[in-house]
């Protein structure tokens, strides 16, 4: 799964995983074995199980944060925008 950190891994590939996980402790292997041998990390693939356990589904957080941004407590509205071109127009 190439040991990236921060990489985004689809839905369909983290089920994958888990299931090999699962299918390699079953025969014997160690949690934290079968997550070395798939390259991921063990905190992660527990926190995936936790998602998938509690009905959260898979989908990365880190995608739902890339629609409409929060706008700065300090952005400047239209009307002081306006009032400063007045401004500096008034100057020239």
């Amino acid at each position: 799964m190439e040991g990236r950190r921060g990489r985004i891994i689809e839905p369909h590939d983290r089920r994958v995983a888990l299931g090999l996980v699962r299918e390699a402790v079953d025969a014997g292997a160690s949690y934290r074995r079968a997550c070395e041998i798939l390259d991921i990390n063990e905190r992660t693939a527990r926190r995936w199980r936790r998602q998938l356990q509690a009905g959260d589904g898979f989908e990365d957080q880190r995608k739902k944060s890339g629609g409409a941004r929060r706008v700065p407590a300090n952005k400047l509205t239209e009307e002081e925008k306006a009032q400063i071109i007045e401004l500096l127009s008034s100057l020239a």
